[in-house]
């Protein structure tokens, strides 16, 4: 769909998708034999530069790039998923909202509680805001972002694959 990217190149990544997920299946032995080669450095300048590309650049084409990144500790992993937090600005203008409810609740020991909605980008914010938040109550301060980074909080394969990577 695609093709290859410059980072499935550099980190060893079989460009043959998967039917079902459309996602790069990766290719462990070119892995193991690029590790500690000049490959692994320019997929560490590749995700240095694209840190500051706007939102849904070019997230859904390296999402396996992504988990091989983590697996492979480049130094520049870690800024770029931050970067891939993105604020909402263009809707949701007020930084005051009523409480999150209940059953969009998520608590984790390092994140604390969130709310969690998945959602296309493209929803309309009335919709949004009438499935996340309480209908009365008081104003609270909140940060909303968009996670630019898809497939990868699904409970699928390569979800796994992503969590699996970070621990």
């Amino acid at each position: 769909m695609f093709g290859a990217t410059p980072l499935d190149i550099c980190m060893g990544i079989n460009t043959l998708r998967l039917m079902d997920t459309g996602i790069f299946k990766t290719n462990e032995e070119a892995i193991d034999e690029i590790k500690g080669s000049e490959n692994i450095a320019m997929a560490d300048v590749i995700f240095e530069h694209i840190t500051d590309y706007g939102f849904m650049h070019s997230s859904f084409q390296i999402t396996e790039a992504v988990i091989q990144g983590i697996k492979l500790a480049l130094p520049s992993i870690g800024d770029y998923l931050n970067s891939r937090l993105i604020s909402v600005n263009q809707s949701f203008a007020s930084g005051a909202h009523r409480a999150i409810k209940k059953n969009r609740i998520r608590k984790t020991p390092v994140s604390g509680e969130y709310g969690y909605l998945n959602t296309s980008i493209w929803a309309p914010e009335n919709e949004m805001k009438k499935e996340m938040f309480e209908d009365s109550g008081p104003l609270q301060p909140m940060n909303l972002v968009y996670v630019d980074v898809p497939h990868l909080y699904y409970n699928t394969p390569i979800g796994f694959d992503f969590i699996e990577a970070l621990v």
